[in-house]
């Protein structure tokens, strides 16, 4: 436990956007820490967790590569999210899965950031039509609930942004636009840049 503490404070310290850790091994209990907590705990093991952590072991096992979810809501804390989902592997052994979460507040606080010290405007969507995060959003009174599907992510239209008026009418242009668009899988701050 005490090793994983160490290696989850390690993400705190070099990703301060990151919220919760949680190692889903193939076998044995999961272990999570969060910002709020500060020490790992076994993550307790009911009937519908436990489908959802072989579900997570099943789709992490299938997948090469790290891979970002869909955003959702945790309850506890309030918040919409993104987990960063990354398969652990000793040789050709997969041993579980890396579940590294986001809340969506701080990724628009990041963006706001960068906005204010450093004059980048970037924005992220999510599925060409959904504003993921915008630097708008902390003016903004929108709070995204429990059920995504009664109240989803604000769209490109809810937005004032120049940008998004060339995605509302959709056709080639808007297309090649998101085609062309920059895709980024990681990024770190070095210094005063942003390394894509």
């Amino acid at each position: 436990r005490q090793r994983a503490f160490d290696t989850f404070s390690g993400v705190f310290a070099a990703l301060p956007q990151v919220t919760a850790v949680l190692f889903v091994p193939v076998a044995g209990e999961a272990l999570r820490t969060t910002t709020r907590e500060g020490y790992v705990i076994e993550v307790p093991a009911s009937p519908q967790l436990l489908k959802r952590q072989r579900r997570v072991l099943e789709n992490a096992y299938q997948q090469p590569a790290a891979e970002w979810s869909a955003p959702f809501f945790v309850q506890n804390i309030n918040r919409a999210a993104v987990t960063r989902l990354v398969p652990v592997r000793r040789g050709d052994d997969f041993i579980g899965v890396v579940a590294v979460t986001v809340t969506l507040d701080t990724i628009v606080q990041f963006l706001g950031d960068l906005q204010a010290h450093d004059s980048l405007d970037a924005f992220i969507l999510y599925d060409r039509k959904y504003v993921l995060a915008h630097p708008r959003l902390l003016d903004s009174d929108f709070k995204p609930s429990s059920n995504f599907e009664d109240n989803p992510l604000p769209s490109i239209t809810d937005v004032s942004d120049p940008a998004f008026r060339l995605f509302e009418g959709g056709g080639m242009r808007a297309d090649q636009l998101l085609e062309n668009a920059p895709t980024v899988t990681d990024a770190r701050r070095d210094d005063d840049l942003i390394v894509i």
